[in-house]
């Protein structure tokens, strides 16, 4: 009997489902750290990040105090030199962040980590397991689609070709997540949480 708290990371595509897989954790009792989110709210949060920003990517990154996040996406988009830039300001507030997130949550047997980069990075530190949730890409681009009315299919294939091909990070993974539709989501989930529960 071991009483380590397993540490698991979910990831996967845009479109894949995510989010609904660490809902569905949380249902069970798992705490889940959402860590695209977190960023979200630190860029908010914390004026370091924020002059950060600023000083990186200019005035323009902040309009009347919000994150002007469309006019850093087109900046990051296609240029990896500027994406890397970001990172390396948002990723080690993020991975501090995560560590003083995971010290209020010792009581859980497991804690989750939802994120799009698991596997670029810092983010993947100290994760013990790596689940990588799949769907066919017409269906990834069809859920974003109905999600986000305002993206077109070229937009939603171009963040696609941009991010980590399915099959690398099922090649890094511990197991998948199938959420194609063809099998059921929440025996898949349950198993997982019944393998990390079993020992502890």
């Amino acid at each position: 009997m071991s009483n380590k708290q397993v540490k698991i990371g979910i990831t996967g595509g845009i479109g894949s489902g995510k989010s609904i897989v660490c809902r569905i954790f949380e249902v069970i009792g798992a705490p889940v750290y959402y860590a695209d989110d977190r960023a979200k709210q630190l860029i908010t949060e914390s004026s370091v990040i924020r002059t950060q920003i600023t000083d990186s990517f200019g005035e323009s990154s902040f309009v009347h105090g919000e994150y002007n996040r469309p006019y850093i996406a087109s900046l990051v988009f296609s240029n990896p030199e500027k994406l890397a830039l970001l990172n390396s300001i948002l990723h080690p507030a993020v991975a501090k962040d995560f560590k003083d997130w995971i010290l209020k949550n010792t009581y859980a047997p497991y804690i989750v980590k939802e994120a799009a980069l698991i596997f670029d990075g810092p983010n993947s530190t100290g994760l013990d397991r790596v689940y990588v949730v799949t769907a066919p890409e017409k269906v990834r681009i069809e859920r974003v689609r109905s999600r986000d009315q305002q993206r077109s299919i070229h937009q939603i294939e171009a963040i696609i070709s941009h991010q980590m091909l399915e099959e690398e990070m099922i090649k890094l993974s511990t197991g998948l997540i199938d959420n194609s539709g063809v099998h059921m989501l929440i025996p898949q989930i349950l198993s997982i949480h019944q393998s990390l529960v079993k020992f502890h």
